[in-house]
């Protein structure tokens, strides 16, 4: 009997130290972004020939769906009350919008023409949607029909482009674009779309892995509020640079 509660012990000592895999060896902000780049540089090297979207933006898609699934837990464990369309978009991961347009936010807005159009997969693009009301969000998902009808866009939903990452920030319909990627079907296709350009930025700031830095002198710009999309900003800077 002893030696049975001896090996359960064992097992259970086994699974508490593999709930913590990392913790012997925490790494410091600035190496875990050296790291996320490097395997950044690793899928740019290899040649894309096919249609499909991108490898690189597949792994983006690991931040911007830790952004995402990151916010939702906190609304569904939490009191705290978000309200509606409350400037959920790039600055609230990346600056503010004040800095931001300190920098060259005006030159990096751009508008599509009416004619073009974006098509988003939401189960296969790095997408950004933060739902506001955690009541809303369990009726879509428990919502009569979605297990006999595929997801549709509608007129509610509207979304951001950000180039290069290609990272979508969902603007209206948050809580239907969700289920759809909870769902993992649906696409989203918007014309005209307000798109940010972040070429501009990389001429002039970088992030260091904690906070937003002026390239000419060093001086910091703002605390990065969200390392994730602090990482995704400088791949995209790889993007840029692997095109040009």
């Amino acid at each position: 009997m002893m030696k049975k509660k001896c090996k359960i012990y064992e097992l259970l000592k086994m699974n508490s130290n593999q709930d913590k895999p990392y913790e012997q060896d925490e790494m410091c902000p600035k190496d875990k972004l050296e790291k996320i780049l490097k395997g950044a540089k690793e899928i740019l090297c290899h040649k894309h020939t096919s249609n499909a979207l991108h490898p690189i933006f597949s792994y983006i898609k690991i931040f911007t769906d830790k952004i995402t699934f990151s916010h939702v837990v906190e609304l569904l464990s939490c009191e705290k009350n978000y309200t509606g369309q409350d400037s959920f978009n790039i600055y609230d991961v990346m600056i503010s919008k004040s800095k931001m347009e300190e920098i060259c936010l005006k030159e990096s807005i751009t508008y599509i023409e009416q004619s073009e159009e974006i098509t988003i997969s939401l189960s296969s693009n790095p997408i950004v949607v933060k739902p506001w009301k955690d009541d809303r969000l369990i009726m879509n998902i428990t919502k009569d029909g979605w297990k006999d009808k595929s997801w549709k866009q509608d007129e509610n939903h509207a979304l951001t482009f950000c180039n290069p990452i290609g990272v979508c920030f969902i603007t209206n319909g948050l809580h239907s674009v969700f289920t759809g990627k909870l769902l993992g079907e649906g696409s989203l296709t918007i014309t005209p779309a307000e798109t940010y350009n972040l070429i501009p930025f990389y001429r002039k700031i970088y992030f260091d892995g904690v906070d937003y830095r002026y390239l000419a002198n060093e001086k910091i710009v703002a605390k990065a509020s969200s390392f994730e999309f602090g990482c995704i900003f400088e791949i995209g800077r790889l993007i840029y640079k692997s095109k040009n």
